[in-house]
């Protein structure tokens, strides 16, 4: 009985290198863990990318077929613009103000 129990210590020394083997696992577990988040990361990351991608290509083709339209719509109006915008004489009340060489007075002279 005796010996059994003085088999069931162990030294400090042992117990030393199992909590050293026990941190060391933890450190594999953890890397190992690092990894496959960053693995996983990276896959998101090249498909968010390729969705990026893709709606640009998506609305650059948009873009070009409304360049497209608006030329055809163009071309059987005989060039005329669309806009009908009435252009400002230099006179009108709402042009912008004319710029002179005088400065403009002091707020605190008077």
């Amino acid at each position: 009985n005796a010996e059994y129990m003085g088999e069931m210590i162990k030294t400090d020394r042992h117990m030393e290198r199992v909590r050293e083997f026990h941190v060391e696992q933890d450190k594999r577990i953890t890397a190992a863990e690092q990894r496959k988040k960053q693995k996983h990361m990276k896959k998101f990351g090249k498909q968010v990318q390729a969705e990026k991608l893709a709606e640009r290509a998506h609305d650059k083709n948009e873009q070009i077929e409304a360049v497209q339209k608006w030329r055809k719509s163009r071309a059987a109006n005989g060039g005329q613009d669309d806009f009908n915008i009435a252009l400002m004489d230099d006179d009108a009340e709402g042009s912008a103000p004319q710029a002179s060489g005088a400065k403009r007075p002091r707020a605190d002279s008077g």
